[in-house]
């Protein structure tokens, strides 16, 4: 996944399949964690991933990465996913992408002005450019 800005950005892309969700337990905010504990059985992993790849995106949006703890920030799913964090005094605009692959795909920007995502086909880009 890539995503394009003139302005801070962040992506991540996850496939989604099992996991162990006490990862959740132990590094999650502790009301993502219940979120996902509340999710019907077979609809877990979904929203394990949607938290993992919006809170990666905001991760790499800051430019700290790793450098935040996982459990400091809190994601907050609804209408508007909002971020609640004190990293900086930036705002912080989130969004979702669904290809229906088995995949989830978040972003996270400063600016907030998400165009919907495309799909390219990297390899067919690449031989046209031989």
């Amino acid at each position: 996944m890539c995503s394009v800005s003139d302005g801070d950005v962040g992506c991540d892309v996850e496939r989604i399949g099992p996991i162990d969700l006490e990862i959740a337990k132990r590094y999650f905010f502790g009301t993502e964690y219940e979120a996902i504990a509340d999710e019907k059985e077979d609809s877990r992993y979904d929203m394990f991933y949607r938290f993992w790849t919006l809170k990666e995106s905001f991760m790499k949006a800051t430019g700290l990465g790793f450098g935040i703890p996982l459990d400091s920030f809190r994601i907050t799913l609804g209408k508007d996913i909002r971020v609640e964090q004190k990293v900086d005094d930036r705002e912080y605009h989130l969004t979702e992408f669904s290809a229906n692959d088995g995949y989830r795909y978040a972003c996270c920007s400063v600016n907030g002005d998400f165009a919907p995502m495309e799909h390219a086909d990297l390899g067919s880009i690449v031989r046209s450019l031989r």
